[in-house]
């Protein structure tokens, strides 16, 4: 059986998407741009379908959804208002954001209902991909030079989480030939003509251009900074799914390293939109540790390592 992806702007309609095999397409990244010359409502829902098929080379993907903690951030947000001098202006630092969907909801309602000036930054890590092409391929790699995506037109490989070879063996077969061909491009691609994406939501590049006091950052969690904040929120980042307990204690001890004396950690994680949120809002004490102050749900994962 053959599996052929969605590879053209053309393709990007519903129908395409419409039965069961289709759902199962991989899309070539390289269109993800191409969705802020389309309807509003339309980009971010092929936003979502790009990024549900797309993931990195650790296996991250990058989708989020809108909506996803409007209670929860009305509870920190309430609690910053109470906690802090009215005429304090915070640095809030929201870490691991993804494509920034939910950053974007998190600043807006900031605006609406803080006490508070602040100057938000949200970061991420591997944000951005570069395409590089010879003839009809095309392929996709990370900041590090990772392959993540071959497109070779009707075909689109996901080479971190490929389709199963056993389901369609002859696609195992034309990849293996591409590879064969390409060998030396696939090897040693040059940045000539390459094509830059950045994988945020036109949302939050829409609100860094609007916004003065909205800002991206380029930021691995497992790397120290000199940087400073009042605030910093980590939603759906400290998992046990996702790190061992060596890698989330190197973390939260960068985390903590990072916030103004008596500022505020807040650790989330909830399982999809409006769903209850685990967590806790941790204070940095004078003598360099995170106290409780609040706790949501079951409390946060990793809680015996804070």
């Amino acid at each position: 059986m053959l599996k052929f992806g969605i590879y053209n702007k053309k393709q990007l309609r519903k129908k395409d998407l419409g039965n069961f095999w289709n759902k199962r397409k991989f899309i070539a990244i390289d269109l993800y741009p191409e969705l802020k010359n389309i309807d509003k409502s339309q980009a971010l829902k092929w936003e979502e379908i790009i990024l549900k098929k797309f993931s990195l080379s650790n296996g991250v993907y990058k989708r989020t959804s809108l909506n996803r903690f409007p209670e929860f951030n009305q509870k920190i947000i309430n609690f910053l208002n109470k906690n802090f001098p009215k005429n304090k202006k915070l640095k809030i630092h929201d870490t691991a954001v993804s494509d920034g969907r939910t950053a974007v909801d998190f600043f807006h309602q900031l605006l609406k209902n803080s006490l508070h000036s602040f100057q938000y930054y949200a970061s991420d890590k591997d944000s951005e991909i570069f395409i590089y092409q010879k003839g009809r391929l095309k392929i996709a790699r990370d900041e590090k030079g990772n392959l993540l995506q071959i497109i070779f037109p009707p075909f689109v490989f996901n080479t971190t989480k490929p389709e199963n070879s056993y389901l369609y063996p002859l696609n195992k077969l034309v990849k293996f030939i591409i590879k064969k061909v390409y060998k030396n491009f696939l090897k040693n691609s040059k940045q000539t003509g390459v094509k830059k994406i950045k994988l945020f939501s036109y949302l939050a590049i829409e609100t860094e251009k609007k916004y003065k006091n909205f800002q991206f950052l380029n930021y691995d969690l497992t790397k120290k900074t000199d940087k400073k904040f009042d605030v910093i929120r980590a939603m759906n980042v400290l998992n046990t799914s996702y790190f061992k307990n060596q890698t989330a204690q190197q973390i939260i001890n960068n985390l903590k390293e990072s916030l103004e004396e008596e500022g505020l950690l807040i650790i989330g994680s909830n399982q999809g939109a409006n769903t209850r949120v685990d967590g806790a809002i941790f204070k940095k004490t004078k003598d360099n540790n995170l106290k409780i102050e609040k706790e949501f749900g079951n409390g946060p994962q990793f809680k015996e390592l804070f």
